[in-house]
């Protein structure tokens, strides 16, 4: 019989760059090395005071999920306090965020578009592994999709921040431009892997046309002004069954959608053949 061991790790923590300083949301991350072993981590630092730490140890769990993929998702490795913060060390995740990847806005070209939706494909991917794990994302933003290599889409596309996967439904939540109607406006509709969906539509629309996905929802239960034709007036390149494919991403109701995130990926790759 065993009984409850303590251990007290020296750990000495090295930053090395500041990511997201500490914003109105008590919440920053870190790039850092560390004293015991010299590897490199993400350290994401949180107020205790805004932030709930029953919701941390629930990202914790969410993370804990994908632990058969640490190509794909960071896995957590502690969790300690000190002086009203907490700490959650996790694995740093080599790539570069989409945000930063694609900076020229609109798709221009054949071959511009045929890359761009590769990346697509590839989310659609990583994402179909998060919601056969039982967990569903909720904040799929340009700044939270890592590209190992935006060469070559093949390498794979990484999911960091797992922060409202783990958290229970609140009023508003998501990210502006990327968040489906149910998590903005219409609380009382279900959230699942439908949500995601409308994500990567976003993610989608913003990727091919440069612009945020910003339309106001009609009386019908639709979005008002949207139509065919309307993000190839932004990306003239775009074909018109590309176009059909993310608008029905994007659809209002969680049920005129792509039923699957492996769906999704497959019209993807149609559209681009």
């Amino acid at each position: 019989m065993f009984r409850a061991l303590t251990v007290s790790l020296a750990l000495e923590l090295e930053v090395l760059t500041e990511i997201c300083p500490m914003a109105t949301t008590g919440r920053a991350l870190f790039k850092v090395r560390s004293s015991l072993d010299g590897l490199v981590y993400a350290l994401k630092v949180f107020d205790l005071t805004k932030n709930d730490q029953g919701l941390i140890r629930r990202e914790m769990v969410a993370l804990n999920r994908q632990l058969s993929m640490p190509e794909k998702f960071p896995r957590y490795r502690c969790f300690f306090e000190r002086d009203g913060l907490g700490y959650l060390l996790l694995d740093w995740m080599e790539g570069t965020p989409l945000s930063e990847a694609v900076r020229s806005g609109v798709a221009k070209g054949a071959d511009e578009v045929r890359l761009r939706v590769s990346y697509l494909k590839e989310l659609c991917a990583t994402l179909s592994l998060v919601h056969k794990s039982g967990c569903c994302h909720r904040d799929i933003k340009p700044q939270n999709i890592l590209l190992r290599n935006p060469k070559s889409p093949r390498e794979g596309v990484v999911l960091i921040d797992f922060g409202l996967a783990a958290m229970k439904r609140s009023a508003v939540e998501g990210t502006h431009g990327f968040a489906a109607p149910e998590q903005q406006t219409q609380t009382g509709v279900l959230i699942d892997r439908r949500t995601d969906i409308f994500g990567v539509g976003a993610v989608a629309w913003w990727l091919l046309s440069g612009v945020e996905f910003s339309f106001f929802s009609d009386d019908d239960g639709g979005w008002s002004g949207l139509a065919a034709g309307v993000l190839r007036s932004y990306a003239p390149d775009v074909s018109e069954r590309l176009e059909r494919t993310i608008i029905k991403a994007l659809s209002f109701r969680p049920a005129d959608r792509h039923g699957s995130a492996q769906e999704l990926g497959v019209r993807f790759a149609e559209a681009c053949s």
